[in-house]
């Protein structure tokens, strides 16, 4: 059942056996991994129903210090982050990049502060598995030699350090079609949309219920023996920290909000091919559709080469930009378009406008078919042009950033309009991130250039380097971190919290660190493995009354 907590009348209390707060990716594969079973099960979501995307909004966050601006926040909809994804896939389908962490992104890395994982890989590889056919993702795994044949050959550059890791894209609609038709139909999961859970409260160590803010003044009450924070990586560390302003429970910690991370996108420079042909036979390194699913591939530095260099885990697109005089000719059509040309700026020829228009329609058809999507992106299908449409590659770089302690989210003053405390963070580079984009930068330059497959041209950048997303990459992590000691993290290897015997957490929050892949398949490993964990500990105290 789908209702919305408007409906209900101001004080209500619902019961549930287990109560997840938010319904993103990860709240909602906690609840159709629990839909069926014996357990009564309340999802409490901010937003409304899913749909197109929206756009991201300015962040939640009141107020940011440091040299590393706020993520922009995403509309509250079920479904979550799922709405706004927007990589543009073929027959005008969206989608956004899957990929497992690598062994090495779990273990202590000396040179990594704050490093490693309580649980090992063998642990989340078997629940990658898994969340690879909750997702619908192809049989095929994510090895380059799955991927690799005589038309899509690698680039030479593992001799150089450098290797090839392959991407799959998933649609949005299994969270925001195919999971929100299961629940609605379940009956023992009831969804309540457009309500925010403003705090949690209880006994010290144990939740027995939270608050739900809706409409302009309403609450409404839900107990519940067990309780999943899954509402970002933001929100989860607020609900926590909230919790100090409350006599009751105290689920929060010395850890919680700090640690926070996020990727960062980098244009780092561009490759001139000694050899155009490259555009044609460099395949494997485009968004492609092949054994019906959407794959990519990136260049990763190798284990030996980040241990080498100690530099933190990172991944390479590349993306064809057209040859320079036509780049020009694109900006001249554009500036007449906006008619944003500078005083004093030569007026551009008819021949090179004409020459322009010719290449906008020659090329766009062709990565239209390519595409079967109207209108095309250059970033897609490329490979598959007749002609050779293209003068370099433009490299940009997604790299792993350190987990410091020192940023972090915390509570500030300013309040929401149910009167609810509103985070506010510091968030800096660290030392090893700057670190590892020059290191990483030059290493990929010098791996071009040894390979002979071209002109490496890196950006220029003194004290920062150029960011492709500035806010981050919308990855919020690591503020309620997995660990085993309680004075550097907030949860333990089974994502309880180690200060409260009912409370768990899902999301990236949990991510102790974050490689350079995007979350999202992790984050629905992850969620699986704590419907498992949750099965048998929920019933245990399904028959027992919640108090209070």
């Amino acid at each position: 059942m789908i209702r919305r907590c408007d409906d209900l009348p101001d004080g209500t209390v619902l019961n549930a056996d287990v109560c997840v707060i938010g319904g993103g990716p990860a709240g909602l594969t906690v609840a159709a991994e629990l839909a069926g079973t014996s357990l009564r099960v309340i999802l409490i979501e901010a937003g409304g129903e899913p749909g197109r995307p929206l756009g991201l909004t300015e962040s939640s966050v009141a107020d940011s210090q440091g040299d590393l601006a706020p993520p922009l926040q995403i509309p509250p909809r079920l479904g979550g982050g799922a709405n706004e994804w927007i990589v543009r896939l073929p027959k005008m389908q969206r989608g956004v990049r899957m990929l497992p962490l690598a062994p090495f992104d779990l273990e202590t890395r000396s040179w990594v502060p704050n490093s490693g994982w309580p649980i090992t890989w063998s642990e989340l590889d078997r629940y990658y598995q898994r969340a690879n056919e909750f997702l619908g993702l192809s049989s095929l795994g994510y090895t380059l030699e799955e991927w690799e044949d005589t038309q899509h050959p690698r680039l030479p550059l593992e001799a150089h350090g450098f290797t090839t890791t392959m991407e799959h894209f998933a649609s949005p609609s299994v969270f925001t079609k195919s999971i929100r038709q299961t629940l609605a139909d379940c009956a023992n999961v009831d969804v309540y949309l457009d309500g925010a859970v403003g705090a949690i409260d209880g006994a010290a160590d144990q939740a027995t219920h939270v608050m739900v803010d809706h409409g302009t003044a309403g609450r409404v009450q839900v107990k519940a023996n067990q309780f999943v924070l899954a509402a970002g990586g933001i929100n989860n560390a607020r609900l926590l920290l909230s919790a100090r302003d409350h006599a009751g429970f105290a689920g929060s910690q010395v850890a919680t909000g700090r640690y926070y991370v996020d990727h960062q996108r980098i244009g780092v420079g561009s490759l001139t091919p000694s050899d155009p042909g490259i555009f044609r036979t460099a395949g494997l390194y485009d968004l492609t559709t092949r054994a019906s699913t959407s794959v990519m591939g990136k260049l990763t530095p190798t284990e030996a080469l980040l241990t080498t260099h100690r530099i933190l885990h990172s991944g390479s697109m590349l993306l064809p930009k057209p040859p320079a005089k036509i780049e020009q000719g694109l900006t001249d059509v554009r500036s007449l378009v906006s008619r944003s040309r500078q005083p004093g700026t030569p007026r551009p020829s008819i021949a090179s406008l004409a020459k322009t228009a010719l290449y906008i329609a020659r090329t766009g058809t062709q990565m239209a078919a390519q595409q079967r999507r109207l209108p095309p992106r250059i970033d897609a299908g490329w490979s598959g042009l007749t002609k050779t449409s293209f003068g370099r590659f433009s490299v940009e770089t997604q790299i792993e950033l350190a987990p410091d302690r020192n940023n972090r989210v915390h509570l500030g003053n300013a309040r929401d309009q149910f009167g609810r405390r509103r985070p506010e963070m510091f968030w800096r580079w660290h030392e090893l991130d700057l670190h590892t984009v020059k290191t990483n930068t030059a290493l990929l330059a010098t791996a071009f250039q040894k390979s002979q497959l071209g002109r490496f041209e890196p950006e220029a950048w003194d004290a920062r380097p150029l960011l492709t997303t500035p806010n981050g990459a919308f990855h919020p992590s690591g503020t309620t971190r997995m660990g085993d000691n309680a004075s550097t993290s907030v949860t333990d290897c089974n994502a309880k919290l180690h200060s409260a015997s009912n409370v768990y957490v899902a999301g990236s929050s949990l991510f102790p660190t974050v490689g350079y892949a995007n979350p999202t398949l992790t984050i629905v490993a992850l969620a699986i493995r704590l419907a498992d964990h949750l099965r048998p500990s929920a019933i245990a105290v399904a028959a027992t009354p919640v108090s209070g």
